[in-house]
């Protein structure tokens, strides 16, 4: 409690000190404390903008290390995807350090961490509340029912994905889509409560990944797949064991 009590004072200090200032940054803490509702054109109330901020940075970080962790096992299950990965980002790279305005331009990048969330979706169940009384499947679900809907299994339906639990980047080439249900595909939920952080992590998990493979050249010494630890994030039960080298490609960075 005492913790809880001095995160939110901390918070309360961060957004006080943002809506004084004249020039505002333009960053997502602007954006939250200049946003208005819609119906009463009133500033967004202190407790919800203080809870954004405290999912992005709990659900930002313990969320991209589990994703990471299933990266890391498919690619060095992998052995082309991950040279074909290593060789995109050495080619459009040559060693520099990335920035956000590099990543359009790896498109193999985002389609191998398209296809880990849709096998390891890190948020792997969610839940909504019913606003009004419905039947579904011949099932009444009164109002205020509190729903679950799994990601994982929609991710893992072989009438939504032909091989579903076969790690297969290339089905996420946006040069030659293939058409699936709008909900076939829901990592970060999907609708007016989708995932406020979607974009930070995927930013985020694929700028790691190339800072990571411009340095290092990572061997797994197991094949062993680890069961998966399904707690607020899907985990891995076990570590992943891994030789890793120093790569001898010169950078253009320290």
């Amino acid at each position: 409690r005492r913790q809880d009590k001095r995160v939110k004072q901390i918070f309360k200090q961060m957004i006080d000190e943002r809506r004084q200032l004249t020039n505002k940054p333009d960053d997502i803490l602007t954006a939250l404390v200049t946003a208005q509702d819609p119906k009463t054109n009133q500033l967004l109330p202190l407790d919800l903008i203080m809870a954004q901020i405290m999912t992005l940075l709990v659900t930002g970080h313990e969320t991209t290390g589990s994703l990471l962790g299933w990266l890391w096992y498919e690619l060095g299950t992998h052995p082309e995807s991950y040279k074909k990965l290593v060789a995109e980002i050495d080619h459009v790279l040559k060693g520099k350090t990335p920035c956000l305005n590099d990543l359009p331009k790896l498109p193999y990048l985002r389609m191998i961490v398209d296809e880990a969330l849709r096998l390891y979706p890190t948020i792997w169940t969610v839940n909504r509340c019913a606003t009004k009384e419905h039947v579904l499947a011949g099932y009444k679900i009164p109002q205020g029912s509190i729903l679950f809907v799994n990601p994982i299994t929609l991710h893992h339906d072989p009438k939504l994905w032909n091989d579903p639990l076969n790690f297969d980047p290339e089905r996420f080439d946006r040069r030659c889509p293939v058409k699936h249900h709008k909900m076939a595909y829901i990592p970060f939920g999907s609708g007016n409560r989708i995932c406020i952080g979607k974009n930070f992590a995927l930013h985020q998990v694929q700028l790691i990944l190339i800072l990571i493979l411009q340095r290092f050249d990572i061997n797994l010494t197991s094949d062993k797949k680890p069961k998966t630890l399904p707690l607020v994030s899907l985990k891995l039960n076990s570590p992943l064991y891994a030789k890793i080298k120093q790569r001898e490609v010169p950078l253009s960075v320290p």
